[in-house]
Parts: structure tokens; sequence; C-alpha cells
């Protein structure tokens, strides 16, 4: 006898079978109770969470041939035939092989028609969606006042993509992930049925990277029984779904937070040999982030996650919560870059060096976190660039009032500046070099600010941040033109100000000066290298 996959020998037959999904089943039962149903029905949400299923299941209950019936006896003619795929008025239609207009008015044609052998003849069609314009014009007239006989049940991922006219004929019942407890108690149930063992967490991982498709779950299970031969043991999910070890990632964790990259390199070397995926690597490393975080708000862990306590008190220990909020946002930033990366290990480990450059251990310490936390929120990024005019006191009072003033000028200035930054939203390398600058003055033509050493190490690695910065002030400001200065005091009044473009050559000439290759080649050739000669590319 061939095998028949899980997700098809264990398709709910009823709607008390139905995993998840209480809203719809409430709204269907409901309307075959009080024979009250719709003759048009849209069954959205991602796949495997249920839509066809729910269908054929609307299906059975118009055509039990003990009536309809929220509860079908699955033993009638009707029932036992939709159980088998074998019912001529159930007609299901994949929308996605079918877009033209001339097979969507062959099926329009053969509605005329009474039903064969059920009550109703049913049209069922997935992935509706792609139909095209055509086929959706040409079923318009008979979607909205079809048959008395006729029943439409409309199933797509997209809903968007379909047009109002068709969605407004329709009720709409959006189907949600499912989740993971219930997910992982379907598997077990599943288990149980088929006299097969496993441990907790094995069915933990199948439930965590289905992803609230129920049908994945499925699927992924099968693969399981036959990868593990029959008895599912954590260890062996673990190497089938590709989940990275917990040591090795610890290891590398640990390294990070010592401020050791040495350690990192024996873990990245294991890891390659095991063919462990980069993204996966970094995913685990921001899950290990994420749990620290959830642990410090909430006291409480993602038994999903599996990552240890002792580890998360441990990290939380050796560095502070802001610091693990920054890691998790350069981890999650890393994998934009991973594929570009020539190898696997050159991209692990060039993500893993810019987590450990960037702690505070590795940057000068500065004031910004502790002005960041007093931040005032103003109300229009307008008001601030172009302040209203102040009422001027009197050379008495100024006198008067200038000592206590000058201790709180800077602070004040910087409440400002970060007010204006968190009202224009930026990102990455972007932001995080915005709110280590200090604001100097502003007016309506250009603004003047200083940067810290962190600024100034985010500004090597990353020289076209202030023109980022500038160009997101000026979409926020009434002048178009307004030009961000940098004015560091450390620096003589002939060099004080700069423009985004001599910041970006004069860390591209300071760059080459300092390059290894280029100071060996130098004293090898006795050349002499000017700076006018080098040329940015981009």
């Amino acid at each position: 006898m061939s095998y028949q996959a899980l997700a098809r020998k264990y398709r709910p037959k009823s709607f008390a079978e139905v995993c998840g999904q209480q809203h719809a089943l409430n709204s269907l039962v409901h309307a075959l109770e009080t024979q009250k149903v719709h003759h048009a029905y849209l069954f959205t949400g991602t796949r495997g969470v249920g839509k066809t299923t729910l269908g054929r299941l609307l299906a059975k209950c118009l055509n039990c041939q003990s009536g309809v019936t929220a509860d079908p006896c699955n033993v009638c003619e009707s029932c036992t035939a939709i159980n088998n795929g074998t019912f001529i008025d159930l007609i299901e239609i994949d929308a996605a092989s079918r877009t033209g207009v001339e097979e969507t008015k062959e099926i329009l044609d053969n509605i005329q028609y009474m039903p064969s052998q059920g009550r109703y003849k049913v049209y069922l069609i997935d992935e509706v969606h792609m139909l095209s314009k055509q086929s959706f014009n040409a079923l318009l007239k008979t979607l909205e006042e079809p048959p008395e006989y006729v029943k439409f049940i409309l199933a797509t991922t997209d809903y968007h993509k379909i047009p109002v006219t068709i969605l407004s004929r329709c009720i709409q019942l959006h189907l949600k992930h499912i989740s993971q407890e219930d997910i992982k108690a379907q598997l077990k149930e599943i288990l149980q049925k088929e006299s097969i063992d496993s441990d907790e967490q094995s069915l933990e991982y199948i439930a965590y990277h289905a992803k609230g498709s129920l049908r994945d779950a499925l699927s992924i299970l099968d693969q399981a029984i036959s990868f593990c031969n029959g008895t599912l043991h954590q260890a062996k999910v673990r190497e089938m779904l590709g989940i990275v070890d917990n040591e090795e990632i610890y290891s590398i964790i640990y390294s990070i937070i010592n401020n050791d990259p040495q350690g990192i390199l024996p873990a990245i070397k294991n890891l390659s040999l095991t063919e462990s995926n980069a993204e996966a690597i970094l995913d685990r490393i921001s899950e290990i982030w994420f749990s620290c975080c959830l642990y410090h708000f909430t006291n409480s862990l993602d038994t999903t996650n599996d990552v240890s306590l002792e580890v998360i008190k441990d990290i939380l220990g050796k560095i502070s919560v802001e610091e693990v909020h920054l890691l998790y946002q350069l981890t999650i930033s890393s994998k934009e870059d991973i594929h570009l990366a020539p190898n696997f290990e050159t991209g692990v480990t060039m993500a893993l060096l810019r987590l450990i450059a960037f702690q505070k251990k590795n940057l000068t310490e500065s004031e910004t976190t502790n002005i960041l936390k007093k931040t005032i929120v103003e109300p229009n990024i307008q008001q601030q660039i172009n302040p209203p005019s102040e009422k001027v006191n009197s050379p008495k009072q100024q006198k008067t009032s200038e000592q206590n003033d000058e201790n709180h000028s800077d602070i004040n200035n910087d409440q400002k500046w970060f007010s204006i930054l968190n009202k224009i939203k930026l990102k990455g390398f972007t932001k995080t070099f915005a709110f280590n600058t200090h604001l100097i003055s502003l007016d309506k033509e250009e603004i003047r600010i200083s940067l810290n050493e962190d600024a100034k190490k985010i500004l090597e690695l990353n020289p076209n941040s202030l023109e980022k910065l500038q160009e997101s002030i000026r979409t926020h400001s009434e002048n178009e033109n307004i030009k961000i200065i940098m004015d560091n005091h450390s620096q003589n009044s002939k060099n004080a100000k700069k423009t985004p473009s001599e910041i970006k050559r004069e860390n591209a000439v300071n760059k080459v000066f300092n390059d290894t290759n280029v100071k060996i080649i130098k004293e090898t050739l006795d050349l002499e290298i000017q700076d006018q000669n080098i040329v940015l590319t981009n």
C-alpha cells in the first residue's frame, strides 16, 4: 500500500477537528445552524492555515444527505465522495493555472446546470488572486447573483490583489497563523495515533520552524520521522533542521562580550565544517540577544528559543541591556550584507568582529546615553530648525543668568537635537552616528555639530553617514539647502567648518595614508603621495 503524507491522512473531516481558526469556525457554524449561508465566501491567509480545508468542509456541510448541518455525518454517499475527492458537484479550480478569461467563461457556462449528485454545486477557487482582470470582470455578475443552488468559495494568500468589486460581493474570513501551542498539540496527537515516540523539544523545534503553518509542520514531521528512523530525538531533529549548536553559539557570544576576537575563530571554523547557514548563525545570535532583553524586562523566557537561563544571567551581568539592544541591531543589520561576502567564513567573521568593535568598552565613553534619557520630544521639527524669536533680556539680566545657563546650555542643545533626530526616524549607522553628535548652533541656513569619539569612529567606517544625515534633515525642513557643518573644537579655526563632502574626502585620505600596504609601497619605492592625487571613485 502506498504511503500517504500526514498532511493528507489527517486532513480534518469536521469542524471539530480543525486546529485553531476559532473565529472563522464560529461564523460558519452559526450560519449553517441558522440556515443563513452566504452565496460567496473568501478565505484569506498564508499557506497551510486551512483555507482549502474549510472550503471542503463547508461543501460537505451543505451537501450532507442528513441535511444542511454544521456536523456532517461522514458516512453518507455525499460526505464519503467529498472525503475521497470524487464528489461531482464540488468543482475545485486552481486559478494559478487557469487565469484566462476563456477558461472562466467555460466555468460560468456550466453554472446554469443543476447539481448532479448533491444539494448544492460548490465552486472552490484556490489562489483566486491569480485570475486576470478580464476573468474577474466575467465573474462579477454571476458572483453577485448566482443561482440558488450555487455557492462560491474563494481562497487566496494575497487578497490585496483581488479587485474591490469582488471583495464587496463576498464574506471575507481571514485565517490567522496557527499558534505554536496548537501546532505542538496537533503533532503530539498525530504521533500517538502513529505510535511514534518523541521528546518535547523535538516538537518545539518543528512547531517553531513551521511559522504558523500546520501543513508545513506536518511536512517537517514526515521528514523527521524518516530522518530519525521512526523515533524523534532532539539532537537528530536539530541536525535535520540545521539548528546551530548551542555550545558553539555560546562560545561566540562569550567571545563578543569578553572582547576576545581570537575566540570566535575556532567556533566559526567548527560551524563551517557542519555546513551551517550564515543567516541561521546570525538568527541564533539575535535570538539570544532577544532572550536577554525579554528576561531583563519581563523576568520570563521564550521557551521556543531554548536559551539557557544561566547564560542569559551571565550576559546581563557583564554588559548592560543598552549594549544588548545595540548588539541585536548590529546582528540584524549584518544579515543584509552577509550574501555579499566572498564566502561563509569571511561574512560571519566580519559580522561578529563588528559586534566586538561597537561595544562600549571599545568606544570612548560619552554623555550620549545620559542625554538620550532626558530627551524631550518637541511638537514640530520645523519649529526647532526655525525657532521663533525670543524676548531679549537686558545686559544686566543676561549677566546675572549667564552663569546658571552655561552649565545647562549643552544639555538643552542636545535635547533639541535629539528631539529632531527622533522625529526623522533614522536607521542603521546613520542613526548611531547622529546620536553620537552634539548640537552647537542651529538656524535656517546651517546646523553646526561636534562629534564625540564614537561618532568619529563610525564616520571612519561609514563616510556617508554625515551626508545621509544631511539629506534626512533637508527632507523635513522648509530649507532644502540647509547644511550640516562639523565644528570640532580640537581643530584650528581654519579647519573648523567642514562640509560632508570634505569630511568624506578627509576620511578617505587618512585611510590611504594609514593603510599598511600603502606604507610598504611608499617605503619600498621611495614614493611620496600628494593629497590632490587621491581621487574618490564614488
